[in-house]
């Protein structure tokens, strides 16, 4: 009884840790969404820049992160579509919300004069998703 107690408190910490996480992770996304909208820049983007493929490896990164945190913090949280349980496509929450983001935020930049609209960064964020979205899994499962 007390081991299934400190396994429940365990994933319970790491839950709030994430979640702490997913926060921090939100706060630098808007944040820099904001700077570069607005035509700005801040030190973080300009360090990424300088990097060869740095906005590339940016977007990797910071979507990986992202995916990385919010499945688990959602315990890899799963949306059912079908008929029933057994039978449905299960579809990963953290995954679904984030790639919607990510699709969305990508395609606003054709409306955005200071912004350019680059397939090349969505499929830099997709890959991050895949790869935060298999490491989260792997934590998730051990």
């Amino acid at each position: 009884m007390k081991a299934a107690v400190m396994k429940k408190f365990e994933r319970n910490s790491v839950n709030t840790k994430a979640w702490l996480g997913v926060v921090a992770m939100v706060l630098l996304i808007v944040g820099t969404l904001y700077q570069v909208n607005q035509g700005q820049s801040y030190f973080l983007v300009n360090w990424v820049q300088q990097l060869p493929y740095g906005d590339k490896l940016g977007h990797l990164g910071i979507f990986g992160a992202l995916m990385f945190v919010l499945n688990l913090a959602m315990n890899g949280k799963t949306w059912v579509i079908g008929q029933s349980q057994q039978n449905g496509v299960r579809i990963n929450l953290a995954l679904l919300l984030i790639g919607a983001f990510a699709v969305i935020e990508e395609f606003s930049q054709l409306f955005i004069v200071s912004r350019n609209f680059d397939l090349l960064d969505l499929l830099c964020d997709a890959l991050g998703l895949g790869l935060g979205y298999g490491v989260s899994k792997r934590v998730l499962e051990n």
